[in-house]
């Protein structure tokens, strides 16, 4: 059986998480409330494309960042594991919207996507947070390269990459691992 996502709870968490990290939050807590954040889904057909996705997903990536830090005692900072996870999705904040066809039923695929301010997956989570919170060189390499092999540029910097911040490496596995693994033990509503 798989768990019900609790917007509010995730919500509570997230801000907290975030109150709790080393840094000024305030301004990132904001945006990140007075945005879709919280009840945006993740994806349009894959994982957790329903309503509380994307701060579901986020929230697993941050608890398995912070999980795998502290059972490996790779010491990294934990701090920066946080807002890296939950942050390296914000991309997707007011993107979606709920794909209905002209019977009013909804599509086979949930959710449209449309974005407003098209500057890449990657590239605009970090112009986003960096406006909101002061990110270190590592978070921001992690939250841009996130998706690793995945993003048709990482050719260009592989040699760079593969021997540069270890939190790009955790990052991306810990988003696969999110999105493969633990984002579908949850279930939301489309509406």
């Amino acid at each position: 059986m798989k768990t019900r996502i609790d917007i509010d709870l995730n919500r509570d968490n997230i801000i907290e998480m975030l109150q709790n990290v080393n840094r000024d939050t305030d301004a990132i807590i904001e945006f990140l409330d007075n945005s879709d954040y919280f009840v945006s889904p993740a994806s349009t057909r894959h994982h957790l494309n329903c309503k509380g996705g994307l701060a579901q997903h986020s929230l697993n990536v941050a608890d398995i960042l912070v999980k795998w830090n502290n059972d490996y005692k790779l010491e990294l900072d934990n701090d920066s594991l946080k807002i890296i996870g939950l942050l390296h999705d914000i991309c997707k904040i007011n993107t979606y919207s709920i794909n209905y066809l002209k019977n009013g039923n909804i599509g086979k695929t949930p959710f449209n996507k449309f974005d407003k301010l098209p500057m890449g997956h990657s590239e605009k989570s970090v112009i986003l947070a960096n406006k909101y919170i002061d990110l270190t060189e590592d978070e921001m390499l992690a939250i841009r390269w996130h998706s690793l092999n995945y993003d048709p540029s990482y050719r260009l910097y592989q040699n760079v990459l593969d021997k540069s911040s270890e939190y790009v490496i955790i990052t991306h596995l810990a988003d696969m691992f999110a999105s493969k693994y633990i984002d579908d033990t949850y279930e939301g509503e489309i509406e």
